[in-house]
């Protein structure tokens, strides 16, 4: 026996996509449906029965999951099984997106031809099979109502996909009958005495939902259950179903009754078919055991049921549902024309009489009822509904058994989403607003079943009011009325509404006393309550007003006023996408007027170079009439474009992309033309021109007045009247950084200054160059384009005057003042300079006084008191132990400024030998120590005990530490704290000198050791010093690799100055012991040579008195005659003496014959290095400062005597 073939729908939009499905599942010999789009993917299942649909997710104008939500709408295809196919990964794919909307798989692309024909077998084989079951269920229908208890157990066949669960007060599982194992998996012994919250999911457990929804069982009598459930294995599905509450007789609650339906797509395989059947033979069974308790649940089923006998049709019975279907009206006993006159002339009751007639089943899909609810009105329902004939046990039809669903709320929201399409439609083919707008109106009084009327009105900007633009049904003469009534919240609610933006209802117009004229027209048009939307763009603004009219009195309902304002939303959509349609419309109107009045000629070309438009200009400067330029090709409508620079630019724009600009001469006109070319989205070109001619000349001869400007060394810039560049000479480039060969004309002269100039020469310079001044000269600021280095200029600019008076360019001459600035800033700092060194010799020069005054007034005061009276011999010794002390002051006075000016000039020699660094410390201390014990400080120490070795020159490290040690000693009053610490700190050695004295403030810790700086003010200057011990010692260390650094606390804190020296190596042993000095030299011959009578004559005395012969010569030249006379073993010679100096006599020594062992002495006040390096040129042995110390003389004795042996 032949199968009959099933038809399967392929949708895609790709026809490619299509081909390949249909040659895939070509093997199957079952009918293909090929669709491209969702829409007819719909179409097609309102008009054919398919056994599955193979649905392409991305499609351009309605995605598969758009098209899926709309099929499962209708009531045709909600249980047709669907395959998405998607080009997105698994990962990727919306799985549960998919599920929701019932599909049974999805499949990627590209998919294997193998597994498709084996997805698609089971859905065929299914399609087979379930069509095989129904037919035997209906088999089994009818043996069934011949069984006992035919009424109940035909209830149970019609209600066999529906889950029973009754539960006590508190939501504990009684009874779990029906399909309740086959939909959630958990059997009725394990689920009874478990709270049915079990089945709802995780998510609405935790939002509190099945608490809620007995509670508003409770409270309204019924609970719609649409939600997700879970099965006892955790998968989830979605149900259709109603919660109710269960009382007895005396309406105590005794719990509730859920029921409810898988309504989510099933794929099973054929033999799931069969336990699905075995399933529901044991729910036969376990309903027929569970009696009057199913019965009860029964009568509360989410689906309507009612039992009419004999030909009237009398009800016997009728559920709950069927109750609120019908407004809970008396039925029983009643035939169907008595309880529901209204019934009649709808074709119902003729049905009816057809069912009991001839005993088929008679099944309708979206059935129209008008039923009178509670206040008399006709309300409009829609149901899928059965009417099947009841038999006796002979066979004999007794009555009509009518079972359903009401449908209305699908079916309505099915009739808005086409009413909007309708409309989107329309709005999209430009169809008239009006038609557009009426749609919409008359989607809304179907909605309704005729319980009202729709208008739109349509608010105006420039009235301040409404107009009419839709009303399908409303009297044209109320209509007219309404837009005759004067503008203002005053001429009705859709005034209000318009003004408000707020939804204005009015549920008795006749009651309402804020708009007499407007009651007047409603009432003379039978029109009694009324609800008015504003319609609302995006932004807010009131684009118009959706009314609602009713004859009768009513409130309008929730789903009512939903419908409403999601119309209202719809018209938003249409009436805005419209306004900005005629604003381009407007905006390309306005486009249009300023291309025809620019003096500037215009042509839209496009990609085929075809002329679509050509401005008055245009053909003024062409000569060429609109009419011979629109629609032509350029090339053909002006021939002499071809081949020359025109067309070369013109075709670089197109074949670009890009915007280009340039100037060309036009041969036939003999004129130039400034040509611009912008490309436009559609392949072609905007094309501007303009006559350059009556320009180029002039500026032509300002070119050639520029020419002058060349050779010049300053900026020479020539700019158009609006400060475009022009001309810019060979300086100005180089001083602007535009290259030689750069064009300028796309600079402004603006754009030549330094950023914080601009602004002054946009607001200042130009006015005045372009106005009634004509000039402006003074100091400015220029930036380098290139790398935007400032110079300062000084600019003149002036503007350039035609014949006429009138200005045809700007010109500048501008000099960088840079080497001029810069001059004049080097001479205010040297000025600056200047001043401070003034100010600062002053106050050396003054110190300098003061300290060489200290040390000579006790000088002289010792001498006076030598030459009164001979002393005692320990009033002689204190008196002798005082000026040697401040000789010795007086002398390290000096030596501190010779070694500054030696260090200033480079010309410091430093002697490094190893040293180590405690003996260092304890030669400074040594020297100190007169100074820290005479002023009571307290002294602390710390050296480290392991050596510490240095290479430094070991007597001017030890003139530092002494300097640091002194000056704490100086600034700490009596009876102070100096501590000095010697540590090693990261390769170098560190000595810190601290004292408890006055401190240093924080503003002056920056120049303590400055030259010739005392931070102390004039009272602390009675501690002496000129200043520079501090610089010496910074220098001294900076010379030995090393640092000094002074912190302190501030003003009364004391000081800290810490010294750092690179170690040296600390493999070296440390320098041997100084060899004891030999015994003194006597009985020497020493010639003296000064042209100082008083020093030559004291150092003589003193050398007799250490037991040697002593000449003195007073001038050179005395000097070498004495010594070539007397050949002495020593001769000290002074070194800047008048006629013959010092190393003029010592070479004449060294020349002279006899006197080569004579040992030659240098005692001058000269000790610089250049000075020693001078005094051995010339031949001396040694090179001594003044004044000499007895040590140092009787050093040089005993060198003389050495030399003598």
């Amino acid at each position: 026996m032949n199968k009959k073939k099933v038809k399967i729908l392929l949708v895609d939009d790709q026809p490619a996509n299509l081909t390949a499905l249909e040659s895939v599942l070509a093997e199957l010999d079952e009918e293909l449906v090929s669709v491209g789009s969702g829409e007819q993917a719909l179409r097609a299942v309102l008009d054919h029965s398919f056994a599955l649909v193979l649905l392409d997710v991305q499609m351009p104008t309605m995605s598969g999951f758009d098209t899926a939500a709309l099929m499962r709408r209708h009531p045709r295809s909600q249980e047709l099984p669907i395959i998405f196919l998607t080009a997105a990964s698994q990962d990727a794919f919306p799985v549960e997106q998919a599920y929701a909307l019932g599909a049974v798989d999805y499949i990627t692309k590209p998919f294997n031809p193998v597994v498709l024909r084996a997805r698609v077998s089971v859905f065929i084989d299914l399609y087979r099979k379930t069509a095989a079951i129904a037919l035997l269920h209906h088999q089994r229908h009818q043996a069934a109502l011949r069984a006992r208890d035919e009424r109940i157990r035909l209830i149970l066949d019609s209600t066999r996909d529906y889950a029973f669960i009754g539960t006590d007060a508190e939501g504990v599982v009684t009874e779990w009958e029906g399909g309740a194992f086959d939909i959630l998996g958990w059997d009725a012994g394990s689920a009874r005495g478990r709270s049915a919250d079990m089945i709802f999911t995780h998510e609405d457990r935790a939002a509190g939902v099945p608490r809620a929804q007995r509670a508003l069982a409770l409270e309204t009598g019924r609970a719609t259950d649409k939600r997700w459930h879970v099965r006892r294995d955790g998968s989830r599905f979605f149900a259709e179903g109603v919660m109710v509450p269960l009382r007895d007789d005396a309406g105590k609650l005794r719990g509730y009754a859920h029921i409810f339906r898988d309504a989510t797509a099933e794929k099973l395989a054929s033999e799931q078919l069969a336990e699905i059947e075995a399933e529901r033979e044991r729910l036969f069974r376990q309903v027929e055991a569970a009696g009057d308790r199913l019965a009860d649940i029964f009568q509360r089923a989410p689906a309507f049921m009612c039992v009419m006998r004999g030909p009237e049709h009398k009800f016997e019975f009728a559920n709950q549902r069927f109750m609120q279907l019908v407004g809970d009206r008396p039925l029983l006993g009643l035939t169907v024309r008595e309880a529901l006159p209204e019934l009649e002339d709808q074709g119902l009751l003729e049905q009816y009489g057809a069912v009991y007639r001839d005993g088929e089943p008679v099944e309708d899909r979206n059935q129209r009822m008008l039923l009178r609810r509670e206040g008399g009105a006709l309300e409009q329902r829609f149901v899928d509904a059965v009417c099947i004939a009841l038999r006796e046990a002979d066979g004999a039809i007794s009555g009509v058994l009518v079972h359903g669903i009401d449908v209305t709320e699908r079916t309505l929201a099915g009739l808005l989403a086409e009413g909007q399409r309708s409309a989107l439609e329309l709005a999209v083919s430009d169809a008239p607003l009006g038609d557009v707008l009426d749609v919409l109106a008359s989607t809304a009084e179907d909605f309704s079943g005729g319980a009202g009327m729709a208008a739109i009105r349509l608010a105006d900007g420039e009235r301040g009011s409404l107009r009419q633009a839709a009303g399908p049904t409303l009297p044209q003469e109320f209509l007219d009325g309404l837009d005759a009534l004067p503008p203002g919240v005053q001429a009705g609610p859709e005034a209000l509404a318009a003004a408000s933006g707020e939804v204005v209802a009015v549920a008795d117009i006749g009651l309402e006393q804020r708009w007499p004229a407007y009651r007047a027209l409603a009432q003379a048009h039978g029109l009694r309550s009324c609800r008015s939307l504003p319609i609302l763009a995006p932004s807010g603004a009131v684009l118009g007003v959706f009314c609602w009219y009713c004859r009768d009195l009513r409130e309008h309902g929730e789903e009512q006023q939903e419908a409403l304002a999601l119309l209202a939303n719809t018209a938003s959509l249409v009436i805005g996408q419209r306004h900005e349609a005629q604003e381009r419309l407007a905006a390309e109107a306005r486009s249009l007027n300023i291309l025809e009045s620019i003096s500037e000629g215009f042509l839209a070309i496009g990609g085929d170079w075809r002329i679509s438009y050509a401005n008055h200009a245009a053909e003024q400067i062409t000569g060429a009439g609109r009419q011979a330029l629109v629609g032509a090709v350029l090339w053909d409508a002006i021939p002499e474009l071809r081949g020359g620079a025109i067309e070369q630019g013109l075709r670089r724009s197109v074949e670009q992309r890009t915007h280009v600009k340039f100037e060309a001469y036009y041969d036939p006109f003999g004129r130039w033309f400034e040509i611009n070319s912008c490309p436009t989205p559609d392949g072609g070109i905007a094309l501007y021109f303009r006559d350059e001619t009556d320009r180029r000349l002039a500026e032509e001869g300002i070119r050639r007045l520029a020419a002058v400007a060349e050779q010049s060394p300053d900026f020479i810039g020539i700019a158009t009247p609006d400060s475009m560049g022009m001309f810019l000479n060979p300086a100005g480039r180089r001083l602007s950084g535009i290259a030689a060969d750069a064009p300028i004309s796309n600079y402004s002269l603006a754009d030549f200054f330094a950023p914080e100039s601009r602004q002054f020469v946009l607001d200042e310079v130009l006015p005045a160059l372009t106005g009634a001044p004509a000039r402006w000269e003074g100091e400015l600021r220029f930036a380098h384009l290139a790398t935007g280095e400032v110079a300062p200029v000084y600019f003149k600019g002036f503007a350039v005057r035609d014949d006429r008076g009138e200005i045809i360019g700007l010109a500048t001459v501008t000099r960088d003042i840079t080497e001029q600035k810069r001059a004049e800033d080097e001479l205010r700092r040297v000025a600056a300079d200047l001043s401070e060194a003034d100010h600062r010799k002053s106050e050396f020069l003054a110190t300098l006084a003061h300290e060489l005054r200290n040390p000579l007034a006790p000088i002289r005061t010792g001498l006076d008191l030598l030459r009164m009276a001979p002393p005692e011999p320990a009033a002689l010794t204190r008196i002798l132990g005082m000026m040697d002390r401040q000789l010795g002051h007086l002398i390290h006075l000096v030596n501190d400024l010779l070694d500054v000016a030696r260090i200033t000039r480079g010309k410091i020699e430093l002697k490094k030998e190893p040293a180590e660094l405690k003996s260092l410390v304890a030669m400074a201390l040594e020297t100190g120590a007169a100074l820290v014990e005479a002023s009571g400080h307290a002294l602390t120490v710390e050296l480290p005990a392991d050596p510490i070795m240095l290479e430094v020159d070991s007597t001017r490290i030890v003139q530092v530490l002494s300097n640091l040690l002194n000056n704490a000693a100086k600034y700490t009053p009596p009876g102070g704290r100096i501590a000095v610490r010697a540590w090693t700190e990261e390769g170098q050695a560190v000595v810190a000198v601290s004292d408890s004295g006055i401190g240093i403030p924080a503003e002056a810790l920056g120049t303590v050791f400055d030259m010739f700086t005392q931070v102390r003010g004039n009272i602390d200057r009675a501690q002496g010093g000129l200043g520079i011990g501090l610089s010496l010692v910074r220098r001294l260390a900076e010379l030995h690799g090393g640092s000094v650094a002074a912190a302190s606390a501030g003003r009364g804190e004391g000081s800290t100055f810490t010294l750092r020296l690179p170690l040296g190596d600390s493999g070296r042993a440390a320098a041997g012991a100084v060899a004891d000095a030999d015994s003194p030299a006597s009985g020497l011959r020493v010639l003296v040579v000064d042209d100082n009578a008083d020093a030559a004559e004291s150092l003589s005395a003193l050398l007799s008195m250490l037991g040697h012969q002593a000449e003195v010569a007073l001038d050179g030249r005395s000097g070498f005659e004495a010594a070539r006379r007397a050949v002495p073993d020593l001769v000290f010679l002074d070194i800047g003496m008048p006629g013959m100096n010092g190393h003029e006599v010592a070479r004449a020594i060294r020349a002279s014959a006899g006197m080569e062992q004579v040992e030659l002495v240098a005692l001058t006040g000269w000790g610089a290095g250049d000075d020693v390096k001078r005094s051995r040129e010339a031949g001396f042995d040694q090179h001594l400062t003044k004044p000499v110390s007895i040590d140092a003389l009787e050093r040089a004795l005993r060198a003389a005597a050495g030399r003598k042996k």
